[in-house]
């Protein structure tokens, strides 16, 4: 039986799908204390125990996208918070290779920011 999050991952279209299971394996490979919980409806993940990021698609620009939970903590040109107060989402092309080094820089960032407040 699949977990929710399996169902969603399973229902995006391609080459959107394969992208999210990228960035899925990079998250929850990151860190040993890496977690993903199905929460609001959407695949996010713990590190220990904080709330970090979430994946999604956009439907209107029709890509996925990485959520940082406290994203406006940071001050970084490819984040963009649209309507959000607290969270900022990083677009991710589907047809690129997954921009793994910018992805560890931001959460690099974010798990900083985050300790510090």
């Amino acid at each position: 039986m699949l977990r929710p999050a399996d169902n969603w991952f399973f229902s995006q279209p391609e080459p959107a799908r394969s992208c999210l299971m990228q960035l899925r394996n990079f998250f929850l490979s990151y860190s040993p204390d890496a977690e993903e919980r199905w929460s609001y409806g959407m695949p996010f993940y713990y590190f220990g125990k904080k709330r970090v990021d979430y994946l999604w698609f956009h439907r209107q620009k029709q890509v996925p996208y990485v959520g940082f939970v406290d994203g406006k903590l940071l001050d970084e040109p490819d984040l963009l918070a649209e309507s959000r107060s607290r969270m900022k989402i990083f677009f991710v092309n589907p047809s690129r290779k997954l921009p793994a080094a910018r992805l560890e820089e931001l959460l690099n960032k974010v798990m900083t920011a985050t300790k510090n407040k």
